[in-house]
């Protein structure tokens, strides 16, 4: 196959290693450093998977290599990407996952009009999308929510019928970490997420810095351990009405939180 074909077969596949390390093989001799960095970073990834562990920062020889190459392996997703809203972050908007870009920080309407093209950059199944100011909901429409795994929508002025059309969104149905803190969302917008067939593989669902906030909520001792914790009465009444209980209402507080990265191979099932 040729470079681009393996390429192809990267982002056709984003969950599967073999294409990855296929492509690493065929640049070892033109780039042998970005086939070590890829080979490091899948063989991180697969030891934390396989011991359920969090998403750990890169160290050694792995971090030696993307300090050295980092703007140069990512340069072609630049123009595409937003910087990280605090200004002492280290990213640029873009992110490596198991040797390639995997993480995109983005406007929503970029998102939207880049479309298939995006994929074809990088197997891209993390995002942020926000900034600027056009509305966030066209964004509901495309079928390219589909390929995360992970999505961001904090700070995006989300309303309750933001939440409905959420709710009503079978491109995420893939997704199992969902970030939707500090909107505009009401009990109305959660009992529709909660209600959602699409949203019943949530592990994470954040709903905090809302109007109504549904998460698990804790009690502490002064000496800051914790002392009780238990749902809020938004959450009770959803699940009253429902009559069933919502994991994703009580994920705040679950020992090891698997990160976004991680969510997929966490082996929850939850509490």
């Amino acid at each position: 196959m040729t470079g681009a074909e393996l390429l192809a077969a990267v982002s056709a596949a984003p969950d599967d290693d073999a294409p990855r390390l296929a492509y690493a093989e065929y640049i070892q001799g033109s780039d042998p450093e970005y086939a070590e960095f890829i080979r490091l970073q899948i063989a991180r990834v697969t030891d934390e998977r396989a011991r359920r562990a969090p998403r750990g920062w890169m160290k050694g020889r792995e971090l030696e290599l993307w300090h050295r190459n980092y703007a140069k392996w990512g340069h072609y997703i630049q123009r595409y990407v937003r910087d990280a809203r605090d200004p002492n972050a280290y990213d640029q908007g873009w992110e490596f996952d198991r040797g390639f870009i995997a993480f995109a920080r983005m406007e929503p309407g970029n998102f939207v009009a880049l479309g298939q093209r995006l994929f074809d950059l990088a197997p891209i199944q993390h995002a942020d999308l926000y900034g600027g100011s056009e509305p966030v909901g066209p964004l509901f429409a495309s079928p390219y929510l589909a390929r995360l795994d992970s999505l961001n929508l904090s700070r995006t002025q989300l309303t309750d019928d933001d939440a409905v059309a959420i709710a009503n969104c079978e491109a995420l149905s893939r997704a199992t970490w969902l970030d939707l803190r500090d909107n505009q969302i009401g009990e109305r917008g959660v009992r529709a997420l909660a209600e959602s067939p699409f949203m019943a593989n949530k592990i994470v669902l954040d709903l905090r810095g809302n109007p109504a906030d549904p998460g698990e909520q804790a009690a502490y001792d002064p000496d800051g351990s914790i002392a009780d914790r238990g749902l809020p009465p938004v959450a009770i009444r959803i699940e009253q009405a429902l009559g069933r209980a919502v994991p994703w209402f009580r994920t705040a507080f679950v020992e090891s939180m698997p990160d976004r990265y991680h969510t997929r191979w966490s082996g929850f099932p939850r509490r």
